[in-house]
């Protein structure tokens, strides 16, 4: 076949430019890790800011712990706020279920403050949401602020 002409494209540098990329990558993710923390510790400060407080072991029991780099989680409740509530259960015995995990005979009051319940006699107790307006409040504002940092981080960094 007969061409009237040929040109020929070639990407140069590409491997720089990969290994540039490469290099920025640490300085990206610690951007949004930084990111992150702060926005987590916001976080839980306001959920913190808002959990209705009667002995106060719910309001101690919020917390932000890191995962890893880049992930946070944000907790209520477990542990501090976990009680027995089976008639005639032993502590040693509701102790050992529990470390075992098939306890059916507790509840953890964050998430009957947080969506409601039933007392034992049967009163519907209200929720009074702590948790999660608060996440739904800032989740997308999160997103936003850790993607501008990404970006900010990214144009701070020399790929040219």
């Amino acid at each position: 076949m007969a061409f009237v002409g040929r040109a020929t494209i070639k990407m140069q540098g590409l491997e720089q430019a990969k290994a540039r990329l490469r290099a920025a990558v640490p300085t990206i993710t610690k951007a949004a890790s930084d990111q992150l923390a702060v926005e987590a510790k916001a976080l839980a400060e306001e959920i913190r800011a808002k959990v209705p407080v009667r002995t106060g072991a719910l309001k101690g029991s919020v917390e932000a712990v890191q995962i890893s780099n880049t992930e946070w989680e944000i907790r209520a409740g477990g542990d501090a706020t976990t009680k027995k509530i089976r008639a005639g259960v032993r502590d040693r015995d509701f102790a050992q279920a529990r470390v075992a995990g098939n306890n059916k005979g507790e509840f953890d009051y964050a998430r009957g403050v947080e969506f409601g319940h039933r007392t034992p006699e049967g009163k519907h107790v209200p929720a009074e949401p702590f948790f999660y307006p608060p996440y739904r409040a800032r989740r997308a504002g999160i997103r936003k602020r850790v993607l501008a940092r990404v970006i900010k981080a990214a144009n701070d960094t020399d790929l040219t």
